[in-house]
């Protein structure tokens, strides 16, 4: 297959509904010869490609119903969530964020009317799932998780028709290592892997109610999988010697007295 483009590339992609477009983030040449991540549109039926943003730093490209792109774009230390009109050029700024925080892997929902996303703020100093609402002209946000353990990659899914509200499945580390959770329309979560090695969930497709996930990257390779968004996991603990969880709840027996070191003799 000949290629498309060359460059280096942020891992966050997306396709619009009708597999039109394509948009993508591509690091590049910017103001004052900084290298930035900025937007591009790739277009299958003209095989042209354009740049949507200039300087914003921006990544994690989504797809609206109408063909907007909802994006992350980043100013120093701080994130904020930008919707831009592909043909006109348009922007409108849906987040006015102004302290150090991170908004990472945001995904909309079939309705098109909201946006979960992870975010991290010096608040919180926690990464933890939100949902900011599209529909409400002062886009109302929510936060959704409050685990201690770090939330990110939301997905939307929707597996039965009759089902008026998206459930949310999530990737955290709340088990000890990453695993995806649901979040269901009643806002209880539960399990739905429970693997040792890590598992992330990448994408929802909708045809096959199934979600992408990938495996943690093994020598020389990344194994991608299909997972069922409605199973669940029963859970065993695990039974270990005493003598090996002393780790856990015990500290050496020594004691240093910080106040009397300097850090420059």
């Amino acid at each position: 297959y000949p290629f498309l483009f060359l460059g280096r590339f942020h891992n966050a992609l997306n396709w619009s509904d009708d597999d039109q477009y394509l948009a993508y983030s591509k690091y590049h040449y910017a103001n004052n010869g900084s290298l930035v991540y900025d937007l591009c549109l790739y277009d299958t039926k003209s095989k042209k490609k354009k740049w949507i943003t200039t300087n914003e730093r921006a990544t994690y490209p989504v797809f609206t119903k109408d063909n907007d792109i909802i994006y992350v774009a980043h100013t120093n230390s701080t994130s904020n969530l930008f919707r831009v009109n592909i043909d006109t050029g348009e922007k409108e700024q849906l987040t006015a964020f102004t302290e150090d925080l991170q908004i990472l892997t945001p995904d909309i929902s079939t309705d098109g009317y909201e946006l979960a996303f992870a975010m991290s703020n010096e608040k919180e100093r926690n990464l933890d799932i939100y949902i900011l609402n599209l529909k409400t002209k002062n886009s109302e946000l929510v936060q959704i998780t409050f685990d201690e353990s770090v939330d990110y990659l939301p997905l939307f899914v929707n597996v039965d028709s009759f089902q008026k509200r998206d459930e949310i499945l999530f990737t955290s580390h709340r088990s000890g290592v990453p695993n995806l959770f649901k979040l269901d329309i009643h806002n209880n979560i539960s399990q739905c892997t429970d693997v040792s090695e890590g598992v992330w969930g990448n994408q929802f497709l909708s045809k096959e109610n199934l979600i992408i996930a990938n495996t943690l990257n093994d020598v020389d390779s990344v194994r991608v999988i299909r997972i069922n968004p409605s199973r669940t996991i029963e859970k065993i603990e695990p039974m270990l010697n005493d003598r090996y969880l002393k780790w856990k709840n015990h500290s050496p027996n020594i004691k240093i007295n910080y106040d009397g070191i300097s850090r420059y003799e």
